[in-house]
């Protein structure tokens, strides 16, 4: 039950900052190529918050995590 909830509201909070990060990169690129770049851009910032995680003693990282906010931030 923890893990569903917590992979919607991981999915949930990317989906802004994906269609953002799109809007973004569209001022520079083709809609597809700014498309791939604001989902890589999401995944590596989840993937690096993800790592600062490690070395907070009361904060677990997960790999679902980066998977969920680099689905969210494709879904936008």
């Amino acid at each position: 039950m923890w893990l569903e909830f917590d992979v919607a509201v991981n999915v949930a909070a990317y989906v802004p900052l994906g269609a953002l990060a799109c809007l973004a990169f569209m001022r520079r690129f083709p809609v597809a190529r700014a498309r791939w770049r604001a989902v890589a851009a999401c995944a590596v910032l989840s993937l690096g918050f993800e790592a600062v995680q490690l070395f907070i003693s009361y904060r677990v990282s997960s790999l679902y995590d980066v998977v969920a906010n680099t689905l969210g931030a494709g879904l936008g």
